[in-house]
């Protein structure tokens, strides 16, 4: 209907208590979470027109909880981190069929694509950096959104503690990219666009999230020529006979035996030395959708374990729960980011 040169009565019924209706903008601040069907009709001299819409309210911590497929809870982010603390957060999930969905901001675009799927990996102790235990729940993202994701971004390389992968997952905003390791570094990226243009991954997530995440303790495996390492790199550390570095990271991708595969030969990390097995990877059978890349198809997956005395060569995961040696520099896989609430 004609609005122009009238004078135009708006109307809406049902709308959340803290909005208003003027002039055919709604606006203000709703003051609790829900789904409401609001009427809106518009009238002047000439007649009226009308319309329905639905209105989603949640608060700014929210976060669904899916399991098995279906809608189960809204839930904010504090109140999970508490029930995780508490330990009503174990008897209510599990590791099997649970995800959280979360939006995410794409790092060159700034586009936000919202309800990204998120797996509940596991429950278990977790070491923060000041050596405090606390339980905690892994989650890893069962969607990787963008294509052209080298694997570690070095040349011949394969210490995770160093990559450029573990820096542009652990930094916010530019100027995380550095060459200071190799001159040939392939870094997150889509398309043809440069890593110099590429925010670091914390500025993908929202802020509420990384309110309730820590860096937790990770430990890695490191294998190294003593003879040819580059004198600016620190020794792995020694524990328990076994090289390995240690590091303590908000978003880190998971190694082989966290992924519930044990190594057949001596290529290999040691068995479990990385880190026990998830339920959620001990619940897989082959054949699992384990990630899915920018289009949506299934993708294999990076994981921080490298190959023993293959310093270039890193481990991935396809979706047979097979583990694949790649090269560190043009791996055709993709990251799944994975972080911790605790």
């Amino acid at each position: 209907m004609n609005l122009l040169n009238h004078d135009n009565i708006w109307q809406a019924s049902n709308l959340p208590d803290g909005l208003s209706f003027e002039n055919g903008v709604i606006s203000g601040n709703p003051k609790s979470r829900g789904v409401f069907d609001v009427h809106i009709t518009v009238s002047n001299q000439l007649g009226s027109s009308s319309k329905n819409i639905r209105i989603k309210c949640r608060y700014r911590a929210d976060v669904t909880i899916v399991k098995d497929g279906a809608e189960f809870e809204i839930i904010t982010l504090p109140e999970l981190q508490a029930a995780i603390q508490n330990g009503t957060a174990q008897s209510k999930y599990n590791c099997i069929d649970t995800q959280m969905l979360i939006p995410v901001i794409h790092p060159i675009t700034s586009a936000i694509t919202y309800d990204v799927p998120v797996n509940f990996c596991s429950f278990r102790n977790v070491t923060l950096a000041d050596g405090a235990v606390k339980p905690g729940l892994i989650l890893q993202f069962s969607h990787t959104l963008w294509k052209g994701l080298a694997p570690f971004g070095t040349n011949n390389f394969n210490r995770w503690r160093y990559s450029q992968l573990r820096k542009w997952l652990n930094s916010s905003g530019m100027g995380w990219f550095s060459s200071s390791y190799n001159d040939d570094i392939i870094t997150p990226h889509e398309g043809s666009y440069s890593e110099s243009i590429c925010n670091g991954f914390l500025s993908c997530l929202p802020t509420p999230l990384l309110e309730v995440i820590s860096p937790v303790k990770v430990v890695t495996q490191a294998f190294f020529d003593d003879e040819n390492e580059d004198t600016s790199i620190d020794d792995p550390e020694y524990v328990n006979g076994i090289d390995c570095d240690i590091t303590y990271d908000k978003i880190f991708i998971p190694a082989l035996s966290e992924m519930n595969i044990d190594g057949s030969d001596d290529t290999f990390p040691d068995d479990g030395f990385e880190g026990d097995a998830w339920e959620f990877y001990s619940a897989l059978s082959s054949g699992s959708l384990i990630c899915k890349d920018f289009n949506g198809s299934p993708c294999s997956v990076i994981t921080r374990s490298a190959v023993v005395n293959g310093k270039d060569k890193i481990f991935c995961v396809d979706n047979t729960l097979q583990p694949i040696v790649s090269n560190v520099y043009n791996a055709e896989a993709s990251p799944a980011p994975t972080f911790v609430i605790c």
